[in-house]
């Protein structure tokens, strides 16, 4: 592209800045190619930093978007010459003052005096105990897997890559209390679904609920039983009709208030 833009006009580009689908699985190793190629001809290659649409809240979109410059620039060992940060999203609301927590100022003050506390802090993934657990599914669409429902981000997910009879079952550890769920469907097109919750308790599978009705791409599920479910050990989320292909953004289990 470098190389067809100086043919075409007889000089190379300013710079190039790299709006990143998030949802690749190989997004950090794209982007060092990338800056690797415009490297050769000289131009200075960036990358803008978002959350995502269905982000919930500043606090979440904020996290979210100190992840992704975590798993780039800490992590993955990246150096992009130019660093945007922009959102065309609900959120954050609030641009001043950068002293305080979620104005969009201070994720630009973070980044530039303290980048080992950008992403999520701890209180913002208490309480989900789906996190970061083991989890299995029927099946996976190549680039897909399971492991993304329970990643914290909504910018990911798991697609069986087929329509129903489709499940994800994810291992608690140890016998635990659930106070509410959120499950966040990835759904094209939107229409009627049926999602069975069940739960492993004392090795049995039990019948916890019963989802039916109309879902769309990114609207949360959400349920609170009127009494909580104790004593459960392995949650699997199992759907029996769906217009799409059965796919989850995040499957959120919340133990406490």
């Amino acid at each position: 592209m470098a190389g067809n833009v100086r043919e075409v006009n007889g000089y190379d580009l300013g710079f190039l800045h790299l709006d990143i689908d998030w949802s690749r699985d190989d997004w950090p190793a794209f982007a060092h190619d990338v800056v690797g190629f415009g490297e050769t001809f000289g131009v200075p290659v960036g990358i803008i930093y978002t959350g995502n649409h269905s982000d919930p809240s500043d606090d979440r979109w904020l996290a979210i978007t100190g992840e992704r410059v975590n798993e780039y620039e800490a992590w993955a060992g990246g150096a992009p010459v130019h660093v945007l940060f922009q959102s065309w999203m609900d959120h954050p609301d609030q641009a001043l003052p950068e002293t305080e927590p979620w104005p969009f100022t201070n994720l630009l003050l973070t980044y530039f005096t303290d980048r080992s506390t950008l992403g999520f802090a701890a209180d913002q993934l208490a309480g989900n105990i789906a996190l970061g657990r083991p989890v299995t599914a029927s099946s996976s669409e190549v680039g897909a897997g399971p492991e993304r429902v329970v990643d914290g981000d909504a910018g990911t997910h798991w697609s069986a890559g087929a329509g129903p009879l489709q499940w994800v079952e994810i291992a608690l550890d140890g016998p635990a209390t659930i106070d509410s769920v959120r499950l966040t469907p990835a759904q094209f097109p939107a229409g009627d679904t049926t999602h069975t919750m069940l739960g492993s308790i004392d090795d049995s599978w039990v019948e916890l609920h019963v989802s039916s009705g109309s879902t769309s791409d990114g609207v949360p599920i959400t349920v609170a039983p009127s009494s909580p479910w104790q004593g459960v050990e392995r949650v699997k989320v199992e759907t029996t009709a769906s217009p799409s292909w059965v796919a989850w953004y995040e499957i959120e289990l919340f133990s406490g208030p």
